[in-house]
């Protein structure tokens, strides 16, 4: 795959997961409890990049509780069995959205220039061989 597959496959992955719906669910409605009686709570979404890292730091009020992203794998499986492991298959979403994620922006932008460069001297030598044939 070019680095632009990559992208889409991680996009259109993420958009049909059920499982990735079903996490980002659970984990929305944990905030919602947790933040209960608050201005914070009954929230219609949230942001990833500050509510996803803080999971793990979130702890249990007991040494063996664990984590918050502990306890939702824990739920999770139990509601759910098996699907969090589906999302660990050898093609699955977290492997793709992976691959996706090590690309580097600044090739996917030098790859994208070059379609535009390929595709702008296609229409030229469209237009030049259309005057060609007009011509005969």
């Amino acid at each position: 795959f070019d680095a632009r597959d990559q992208v889409l496959k991680a996009c259109n992955l993420l958009q049909a997961s059920k499982a990735i719906e079903l996490l980002l669910a659970m984990v929305l409605d944990v905030g919602n409890y947790l933040n209960g009686g608050t201005n914070r709570g009954q929230a219609d979404g949230f942001d990833l990049m500050d509510a996803l890292p803080k999971l793990g730091n979130v702890k249990g009020c007991h040494a063996q509780a664990g984590s918050l992203l502990d306890f939702l794998v824990r739920q999770l499986e139990r509601e759910k069995p098996g699907l969090l492991s589906q999302l660990f298959v050898a093609d699955g979403e977290l492997n793709c959205l992976s691959r996706a994620r090590r690309l580097n922006l600044r090739e996917l932008g030098q790859e994208l220039s070059l379609l535009v460069n390929q595709a702008t001297s296609f229409v030229q030598q469209v237009l030049v061989d259309g005057l060609h044939d007009e011509g005969d």
